[in-house]
Order: C-alpha cells, then sequence, then structure tokens
C-alpha cells in the first residue's frame, strides 16, 4: 500500500470514529434548553427512542472499523455506509420531528452542517480508497456505456407499466444494471447504477434533485449488491451453467431489490411522510411484481451471459 493511501485511510477511519462521537455534543435544542444528541436519541429527554437517527451516528463507526480490516470488498462495503449515513445527517431532523410529533425539538444547524461535510469528505476519502484499486479500461467505459443505455431504453414510457402517482413502475430497467454490477463489482456497478444511471433517469422522471440521494443514487445503487456474489455465480473453475450459480443468481438479485425496496421505503416516509407499513405495501406493488421479470430474465440470460463473460476475458 502506498504511504499516501495509508494516510488517507487513517484519517478516514479517525474521522468515521468521530461522526459517531457527535452524540455527545448538543446537537438538539428543546424549548431553548440545548442537549446532548444521545438523551433526545435514547428517549431521555421526553422523546421516543429514535431509532434512524442512533444508527445514523452509529454507521460511521461501523464503516471505520471495515476500513480497519484492510479488505478490498469492505472497503466498497464501507464506502456505502458512509455514503448512506451522509445522506441520513441530512434527514435527522425531518425524522426526529416525525418519531416525537409532541416534542418542540430544533436541530443545531451549525453542529448539523458540520455532520454533513464530514461524512461526505469520508465518502470522497473512502471512494478514492477503493478506486485505487480498481483499473478502469476503455472496454469497461464502453460497456458502461452501453448497459446504462440499454436500462434507459428500458425505462422508457412504452416499454413500462406505471404503478400509482408516486413514480413506481413495473418494467426490465434493473436487469442491464444487475448483469453489469455482476460482470464488474460492487464499484464499478455502483458507479454505473447509482451515480450515472440513478441520475439520468432523475433528471427523464422530472421528479427533482431532492428525490435523487434516496430514490435514485441508494435506490439503483443497491443493484451492484449482486457484485458481491460474483465468484458464486460466476464460477473460474466451472464456466458453465450449475444449479448453485443459478441459485446464487437468484438470492443476488433478490438482495439487491429487496436494498431498493428499503430505500423506496425510507423516501416514501421521508419525502411523503408516509407510514413505513403504507410506504412499503406501496412500492411492494410495483417491486414484486418488477422482481419476478428481472429474475426470470436473468435465468434466461444465464448461460449466454457465462459465454459472454468468460469469452471476453480470454
Amino acid at each position: 500500500m502506498s504511504k499516501h493511501l495509508k494516510y488517507i485511510r487513517l484519517l478516514t477511519i479517525a474521522l468515521g470514529f468521530l461522526l459517531t462521537l457527535f452524540l455527545f455534543l448538543p446537537l438538539y435544542e428543546i424549548e431553548g434548553t440545548k442537549y446532548f444528541a444521545f438523551l433526545v436519541i435514547f428517549g431521555l429527554s421526553n422523546s421516543s427512542f429514535d431509532i434512524f437517527s442512533f444508527i445514523t451516528f452509529l454507521l460511521p463507526s461501523i464503516a471505520s472499523l471495515l476500513l480497519l480490516v484492510k479488505k478490498k470488498n469492505l472497503e466498497l462495503v464501507s464506502f456505502l455506509l458512509f455514503l448512506l449515513s451522509s445522506f441520513a445527517f441530512l434527514f435527522i431532523n425531518d425524522f426526529n420531528t416525525y418519531v416525537n410529533k409532541d416534542s418542540l425539538f430544533e436541530i443545531i444547524k451549525s453542529i448539523q452542517i458540520i455532520l454533513i461535510i464530514l461524512g461526505f469528505l469520508n465518502v470522497l476519502l473512502t471512494f478514492s480508497i477503493a478506486l485505487e484499486k480498481e483499473s478502469f479500461k476503455t472496454r469497461d467505459i464502453v460497456e458502461m456505456a452501453l448497459f446504462i443505455a440499454l436500462a434507459v431504453i428500458l425505462d422508457l414510457p412504452g416499454l413500462k407499466i406505471r404503478v400509482g402517482i408516486a413514480g413506481g413502475s413495473i418494467s426490465l430497467t434493473m436487469v442491464p444494471l444487475l448483469l453489469f454490477s455482476l460482470r464488474h463489482g460492487l464499484l464499478k456497478g455502483f458507479l454505473a447504477s447509482g451515480v450515472i444511471y440513478g441520475f439520468l433517469t432523475n433528471i427523464l422522471d422530472g421528479w427533482g434533485f431532492v428525490y435523487y440521494p434516496i430514490d435514485y443514487l441508494l435506490g439503483y445503487g443497491a443493484m451492484s449488491l449482486i457484485g458481491f456474489f460474483k465468484v458464486l455465480i460466476l464460477d473460474v473453475n466451472n464456466k458453465r451453467f450449475t444449479i448453485k450459480g443459478a441459485l446464487f443468481l437468484v438470492i443476488g438479485a433478490l438482495v439487491a431489490i429487496i436494498a431498493r425496496l428499503m430505500f423506496a421505503t425510507l423516501s416514501g416516509i421521508v419525502y411523503y411522510e408516509y407510514t413505513f407499513w403504507a410506504s412499503f405495501v406501496y412500492n411492494v406493488t410495483y417491486l414484486l411484481p418488477s422482481a419476478v421479470i428481472v429474475i426470470a430474465a436473468l435465468l434466461i440470460l444465464y448461460v449466454p451471459f457465462i459465454r459472454l463473460h468468460f469469452n471476453s476475458l480470454k
């Protein structure tokens, strides 16, 4: 490991633990009295337990612990955790108000701004650590463009079925995103699915950038999670169809789609102030049928995809 990368890792780890220590700073003000964050979050100041804020503060420390292990895949997980917590810091006040409707909480904005800045700094630092170990060839960039273009086409109005008024739809758009993530792994998959495709489809949908972090960046970025199952699905020692590979293909796709469902549910709570179950049920109505047709398409494409993948490595 190069010396500068070692210093970046150590700085990121320190900042991650520092974000959790903000639990013991006066983050909230209630009727003129300042309260430490943990007093409010753990229901010790005339409030109910705020699980969202607790997890938000806990995630950076978990991400830092993963960075201590110095494993490539764990670096990518750490990056995603920092990203999730950073966006979550934006919504602490909204969730706190939602969970504790009877209490007059006001967040101390200066502290929240520091949390957000440090959080996104960690995202950039962790991304640089992960990117240092990834090689982007011209072929990879071309493939990324082709898979993203296919996903955009499959999301066109004539090729999807709208469900409800909040933007949900049944379509095959997740198929190329899942296949690219399976072929190239978590980091490149997240870059293609969440960052680039999420940004493009956010513009095309016309809902506004306020929805980008949860619905698009994290929602579609969740497709990259299938990359964790790459070695089980694309076995270099057995370059053909296997029941084991097909089984993990289904499991990997389900993990990614369930993660997208969780982010879509979170979006419904944050933006539309739905209850958890109302948001969950609405998003299941289009993601469940989408999951069925997407997994069926993946199984159909599994054999030709294996051939394509291993032939391109020759």
